[in-house]
């Protein structure tokens, strides 16, 4: 090996060594739990002696942001190794060892793979600093030409970034630069000097958590005079090769972590210039947001202030409106009681017979039977008479509740009488036509507006569609207010629904409704009793619309 790639390899083993002794050797962690504080400094001493031992000094600096009465500290022991002589100061006072709890004092845990120190102090909102001392037995092998030194620095991740280490390893008198190699495994960003006299300085600014650290330095096996020789071999080439395979690996994987990182960084710059351009964009959509909301808004007002404002307007007297067109005003196009009204009004101009139905019968058993067909029915009255009577009896006659089953069932039958009753509305100027496309449009116009602030909210990952969605969901929860009634046809319902009340303050709305309009002044009774096929015809309302 050069002598450059020696330097070269002295400089990762030192830089190895500092952040592994310093960092992750002394883990303080408050007995019940992480607490806020950080480690501000770690510095090391390490002396080879002439017999192999190897006495360490390391002084550890926290800064506190909380009250903390206990630590503990792992000092690593490689396999093979062995520690004595552990002790703890603070400020040149010994922390005395005891394995019950007591102020000032420390005890040692022996396990596998380390040796952990725990001890009882009191700080708080302050800066400690504590010296550990150890003799490390067994950490340097020594061969025919070299002496090979391996420290365990650390075997788990230290858990917080480290603000500063300090790394000095001294070996023994007679060494020279040039025939010293040192090897780091797994630091980074450590500073590694080998300057004359056989120490080696190594510092880092800060150590990184998460990182497991050890080193190995190789210097003249004669320096060590007191330690017996482990094997009588030449082993520096086989260690020049091992350390220039994993020097090789470890430049792959240092490769590997700059390719991520540069990667990293490309993606992050990405990231903030689709940013940028997302709030650019934002910035530009922002009024066009703001924009269509109030469009949404304003198409809905023209369309309320067209077709769904209150009427004040007088609807006139309601006992003049027919039967049906008074019951789709008042329930607005229900079904049950629409039919019945088309019914009673049939039954009261002498269009249809009622039979009442046999004392042991249920009301639903009266009878309507044709009578004749006059020319001026209405479209829904015609609609009436061929489809319900045809499909619920045998074009002659039908029962209640046959035509109550079939208007339940919903067949096209009832749609069409549905859709002619509407007509007959529109042309009566009770309702509009235009009311209820001006009520589809609104809802569609409220969703797509909805819809699209929230594909711009989510295109632009900001808040510039907010304005549109809410513009165009108030749009569509105000749909509601545009009414199919006119003027008028909300005039006559307000009457309509005055009438119904004062007639049956006592009995529901719906139901009264049929006994209400048997009242009209002028109306020939039907031949059937009044108030009886009233109650079946409620009946018969019920059961539809149940």
């Amino acid at each position: 090996m050069s002598a450059d790639s020696s330097m070269k390899n002295s400089f990762l083993t030192s830089l190895s060594i500092l952040a592994a002794v310093l960092v992750c050797g002394c883990a303080l962690r408050p007995e019940s739990g992480p607490r806020p504080y950080w480690v501000r400094l770690l510095s090391a001493d390490a002396e080879v002696g002439t017999d192999g031992d190897v006495l360490v000094f390391q002084d550890v600096e926290f800064a506190f942001r909380d009250r903390f009465r206990v630590a503990t500290y792992d000092v690593p022991v490689a396999e093979g190794s062995a520690v004595s002589d552990l002790r703890l100061f603070e400020r040149g006072m010994p922390y005395r060892e005891r394995s019950e709890y007591s102020w000032g004092s420390f005890s040692a845990d022996h396990l596998p793979d380390r040796i952990r120190l725990k001890w009882h102090f009191r700080a708080h909102e302050e800066k400690r600093i504590f010296r550990i001392r150890y003799t490390l037995h067994g950490a340097v092998s020594r061969y025919a030409d070299v002496a090979d030194m391996r420290l365990a620095i650390v075997a788990d991740s230290w858990p917080e970034t480290v603000g500063n280490g300090n790394l000095r390893v001294s070996l023994p008198d007679g060494a020279e630069k040039a025939e010293i190699r040192a090897w780091s495994h797994g630091a980074i960003g450590a500073k590694v000097g080998l300057p004359d006299g056989g120490t080696i300085k190594l510092s880092a600014k800060p150590l990184h958590s998460g990182s497991a650290w050890d080193a190995r330095i190789v210097f003249p096996s004669d320096l060590l005079s007191e330690l017996e020789p482990t094997a009588d071999e030449i082993v520096l080439p086989a260690i020049l090769e091992q350390e220039a395979a994993l020097e090789a690996d470890a430049r792959a994987a240092l490769d590997e972590r700059r390719a991520q990182m540069r990667a990293r960084a490309a993606g992050a710059r990405e990231t903030q210039v689709a940013s940028a351009a997302a709030l650019d964009r934002a910035r530009r959509l922002l009024p066009v947001s703001v924009g269509g909301g109030l469009l949404g808004l304003a198409l809905w007002a023209v369309l309320y202030t067209r077709g769904g404002r209150a009427s004040t307007a007088d609807g006139g007297d309601p006992r003049q409106v027919p039967a049906t067109v008074a019951a789709a005003l008042a329930n607005r196009g229900r079904r049950g009681a629409t039919l019945v009204a088309s019914l009673w009004e049939l039954c009261d101009r002498g269009v249809l017979a009622a039979h009442a139905p046999e004392p042991a019968e249920p009301a639903t058993a009266y009878r309507l039977e044709l009578v004749h067909r006059p020319r001026d029915l209405a479209p829904h009255e015609s609609v009436l008479l061929d489809d319900l009577l045809a499909g619920g009896g045998d074009r002659e006659a039908v029962s209640l509740g046959r035509l109550a089953l079939q208007a339940r069932r919903g067949t096209g039958a009832v749609v069409r009488f549905l859709d002619a009753v509407d007509e007959t509305l529109i042309r009566a100027g009770l309702a509009s036509r235009a009311a209820a496309w001006s009520a589809a449009g609104n809802a569609l116009c409220g969703a797509l507006l909805t819809g699209a602030g929230l594909w711009l909210s989510i295109s632009t990952d900001t808040l510039a569609g907010l304005p549109l969605a809410a513009g165009g969901a108030l749009q569509f929860a105000l749909t509601g207010a545009l009414t199919r009634l006119t003027p008028a046809g909300r005039g006559s319902l307000r009457e309509l629904r005055r009438l119904v009340r004062e007639r049956n303050k006592n009995e529901d709305l719906d139901n009264g409704l049929v006994l209400a309009l048997s009242l009209p002044p002028v109306a020939r009774p039907p031949e059937a009793e009044p108030e009886p096929l009233a109650a079946a015809l409620s009946a018969a309302a019920r059961s539809i619309d149940g």
